[in-house]
């Protein structure tokens, strides 16, 4: 067993009662709880401690809101799967886990800080498509939930990247190494 290379197990068993033909939305993983080193995974996947969750993704995703689309033991405190596990099965003799978590295309939680009140909608949607979201509540006030003081780290795209990757073939990865060092963003 020991003998295939890091990746190379079987995929995340995916949970029967979610379709798989919906799009994956998830609160962003960087924000969920009990995250390990603050190993994220695309899409809508991270590296989560076992305790206090009985080693079960299930009810890991339930502690913020999502469901559990799938789970599995990693390889080295990273994204490769090991060996997959159902969602509503305890992963054992590990202190964590890879859990795959959803959450509603109308309902993704954005996690409060500590005494902050948790994003609330109004239940109107606006815009269409792809760019489309629902409108905060009323009475809902980022300043009232987050406090007075709120910092948003954004990523720009810089158009001049075609240099870096088409004449410089990346600069051994110079550009990626920044935003691994200066990140998240939301």
């Amino acid at each position: 067993a020991g003998s295939e290379p890091a990746g190379a197990g079987p995929e995340p068993v995916a949970d029967p009662a979610v379709p798989s033909t919906e799009p994956l939305t998830c609160a962003a993983p960087g924000t969920w709880p009990a995250l390990k080193d603050s190993v994220t995974c695309e899409p809508c996947a991270a590296l989560v401690r076992t305790e206090p969750f009985g080693g079960r993704c299930d009810k890991y995703c339930e502690s913020f809101g999502h469901t559990c689309v799938s789970a599995a033991e990693e390889v080295a405190d990273n994204c490769d799967v090991k060996y997959a596990a159902r969602c509503d099965e305890a992963i054992t003799g590990t202190s964590d886990m890879l859990c795959t978590c959803r959450g509603s295309a109308d309902a993704v939680i954005a996690r409060a800080p500590s005494g902050g009140e948790a994003w609330r909608t109004s239940g109107e949607r606006v815009g269409g498509g792809w760019c489309s979201a629902l409108k905060p509540a009323s009475d809902w006030s980022l300043l009232q939930s987050c406090g007075h003081s709120v910092q948003v780290s954004v990523l720009s795209y810089n158009l001049y990247w075609w240099n870096l990757f088409d004449r410089r073939g990346g600069n051994d990865r110079s550009a990626g190494r920044l935003i691994e060092s200066t990140g998240p963003f939301d």
